[in-house]
């Protein structure tokens, strides 16, 4: 199971790769649809998603941290 910081920081990684779209009328994989799906699709996979979203360092007030560049703009290809 994921904890609620992970869920956070793979959502961020989700909407990192894949944003919404204004121009084609479709959501970021953030979207709770989306996110629900991917969540649900884990399966195998879930220790090495589990293994790359542990936090390196805890901040000093005891939290972990997570991925804070979630509003930065998508790369242009």
């Amino acid at each position: 199971m994921l904890s609620a910081d992970q869920c956070r920081s793979l959502r961020c990684l989700a909407e990192m790769m894949i944003p919404a779209s204004a121009e084609y009328g479709v959501p970021s994989a953030g979207d709770d649809a989306i996110f629900a799906d991917i969540l649900r699709s884990l399966g195998r996979d879930r220790e090495h998603v589990i293994a790359v979203l542990r936090p390196a360092p805890r901040l000093r007030d005891g939290e972990t941290p997570s991925l804070l560049s979630c509003a930065r703009p998508a790369a242009k290809l």
